[in-house]
């Protein structure tokens, strides 16, 4: 396991201290995935704490600002919180400018000082270079620990050097997407930076099964993407339905496997959504049988060609939301 995420990740005298899991707050976005009631929220936040996960991933963007609110408010009282660490994101900004939002983040988290801040997405206001020196001079601050770097743009040369620079790089990664697994993991692992994955169930395709034409909430914003639509979707549900079969199969969790994938595959972490707290168990549960299953290798074996045959058939994007930031949004 890489230093950084042993440091980050794991907590003493759990069970899954081998299993470097984050929790994800996107979800806590109503404007992307619907309400999530702040209950609710917190109880997913305490529910992860139990379960072993010391690292919680936010951003400013997430709601503007209600994740990081959330998460700050759900660990205030809880008994590990000095073992729980944080990482939370912005765009490229002005030095200044970026100081600004850093403090209004650790303020909603209710620190004095996050782990790792992410440079979120590259944006046109300021040259890749350029935006990540004004990180480092931000960093110099003391405010937070680790540069990250999230999104990096794979068919980007320029951006790709950039990886050297950071502590760890965050991107998209999982059976159905997997345009990172090559350039950039391997750029990383070269430059000896931390990897984590985003998004390791493909937003809920590889944790459950999903009809042929899904029915969605209105604010949903998956609906939108390109993987859940036109020939992408149709090709993906085919997949999606063999994959769930054959780890029922084998009497694992989808989500259980999906991850440990990922982790044979050489990503050093992962940051999981989730929308109940029962989810959390559902997954941790998942993983401690796949762990002990003895057929988990020829398993993850399987699912792996499952996935290479699909690649052809993923849409050539740059990332899973089709969103460029570098271009000038309509």
């Amino acid at each position: 396991m890489h230093p950084l995420i042993r440091t980050l990740f794991t907590a003493r005298g759990t069970p899954y201290t081998a299993l470097p899991i984050g929790l994800g707050t996107w979800q806590f976005a109503p404007e992307h995935w619907g309400d999530i009631p702040a209950s609710r929220a917190k109880a997913i936040v305490r529910r992860a704490l139990e379960r072993g996960v010391r690292h919680i991933d936010c951003a400013e963007s997430y709601g503007n600002g209600r994740a990081e609110q959330l998460v700050g408010q759900a660990v205030r009282r809880e008994e590990r919180r000095r073992e729980v660490t944080f990482a939370t994101k912005s765009v490229a900004r002005t030095p200044d400018v970026l100081r600004k939002h850093l403090y209004r983040s650790v303020t909603r988290l209710e620190r004095a000082q996050v782990e790792i801040y992410y440079l979120h997405w590259f944006q046109p206001t300021l040259s890749p270079a350029g935006a990540v020196r004004a990180f480092e001079e931000v960093q110099r601050d003391g405010t937070f620990r680790y540069l990250g770097g999230c999104n990096l743009d794979v068919d980007d040369p320029v951006q790709r050097a950039l990886v050297r620079h950071f502590d760890v790089v965050q991107f998209a990664m999982n059976l159905i997407w997997r345009r990172e697994e090559g350039r950039l993991l391997q750029a990383a692992k070269e430059a000896g930076v931390a990897t984590i994955a985003y998004s390791p169930l493909q937003q809920g395709i590889l944790a459950r099964r999903f009809p042929e034409h899904p029915v969605w909430d209105k604010r949903d914003h998956r609906q939108m993407l390109p993987l859940f639509r036109g020939d992408a979707w149709r090709a993906i549900h085919p997949f999606h339905e063999r994959y769930h079969a054959l780890c029922e199969g084998h009497g694992q969790s989808p989500a259980a496997v999906a991850l440990l994938w990922l982790f044979k595959a050489g990503i050093d972490g992962v940051v999981v959504g989730f929308r109940h707290p029962s989810q959390v168990d559902a997954l941790f549960d998942g993983l401690e049988r796949a762990r002990s299953y003895a057929g988990i290798d020829p398993l993850l074996a399987d699912v792996d060609e499952l996935s290479l045959r699909l690649q052809d058939q993923i849409p050539t994007v740059s990332n899973p939301f089709a969103y460029f930031p570098l271009r000038k949004r309509r």
